[in-house]
């Protein structure tokens, strides 16, 4: 259809959906191509446009050219950089959508790349968009943008991680600190006080505040589907601390969660193995057969 009517004015959109279509398929090249020729089309439109050097940029990402991917993202950024007030309100959130989208895609390939201070200013970049338009909880209606399923705090959140790849373990305690005081209830707010506690533990050497700190973990956060990693580190403190009572408490805890089943299956099988061997050596012989007996039975 496209080489039967080369003067059509359909032929942007046309090659826009015959490289979409190749991307899908795997066919990232011939999308390439596809795509390219859009952008040389006068009548092309420019949210098409702006559609175009998205998967332009992802296009060269599957293929492994990261650089030309970043270079691509850059200028995707540059293209919604700025938003006429007096474009539709549709338009203004796509080209929002878009820009959030190339510094999210930029600071993924950067990371790959090991350049993780460069990273960490692309996510800055997105969160000073606000991609929610104001402070939020978690991730809901961020979801689709550009396709990253990223908010503010999960930004913030891989900030801190970049830091300690870098090194900087002050720098991510601060984020974390950060993260926690603007977004209390975001989603995996018990995984960042447990990183938080635990970075604090390894530079402060002080078991004593760190069982407080995990044990206020699951106070403030009942409910949630990560407790089982928070239980778990418990246990083990209590463990080597010689208090098994304790521990047993927070391994039963673990195998009577089903959220911790599904969210670390590792950490439930090793949680109902150590809880076994515990009521062995407490003489609890007739319990510890039942645990050891369902791993066994169950996982085999």
């Amino acid at each position: 259809t496209i080489q039967k009517y080369p003067e059509s004015r359909y032929l942007a959109n046309g090659y826009y959906q015959s490289g979409y279509l190749k991307f899908k398929m795997g066919r990232y090249k011939e999308a390439l191509n596809d795509f390219r020729k859009v952008k040389t089309i006068p009548e092309a439109s420019e949210r098409l446009l702006i559609a175009t050097q998205n998967m332009i940029g992802q296009s060269l990402r599957y293929m492994g050219r990261k650089d030309e991917a970043i270079s691509a993202f850059g200028e995707l950024a540059r293209m919604t950089d700025e938003v006429n007030i007096i474009e539709s309100f549709q338009n203004r959130s796509f080209k929002k959508e878009m820009a959030l989208a190339a510094h999210v895609y930029k600071a993924e390939l950067y990371t790959e790349k090991s350049i993780y201070d460069q990273a960490i200013r692309e996510y800055e970049q997105f969160i000073s968009l606000k991609p929610s338009g104001d402070k939020y909880t978690g991730n809901e209606g961020l979801e689709n943008i550009g396709g990253t399923g990223l908010g503010e705090a999960g930004a913030l959140e891989r900030i801190a991680e970049l830091y300690l790849k870098n090194g900087k373990t002050k720098e991510a305690i601060d984020i974390y600190s950060r993260l926690l005081k603007e977004y209390p209830s975001y989603e995996k707010a018990t995984v960042v006080a447990y990183e938080k506690a635990k970075l604090l533990h390894e530079s402060e050497k002080d078991d004593a505040i760190f069982l407080i700190a995990l044990e206020s973990i699951i106070k403030v956060y009942p409910t949630s589907p990560y407790l089982g990693i928070i239980r778990y580190n418990l246990g083990i403190e209590y463990q080597e601390k010689n208090e098994p009572e304790k521990a047993v408490e927070q391994y039963r805890a673990i195998i009577s969660d089903t959220q911790t089943e599904r969210f670390y299956p590792t950490i439930y099988q090793e949680a109902m193995l150590r809880l076994g061997i515990i009521l062995g050596e407490e003489k609890q012989y007739e319990e510890a057969f039942k645990h050891l007996e369902i791993l066994i039975t169950k996982y085999a």
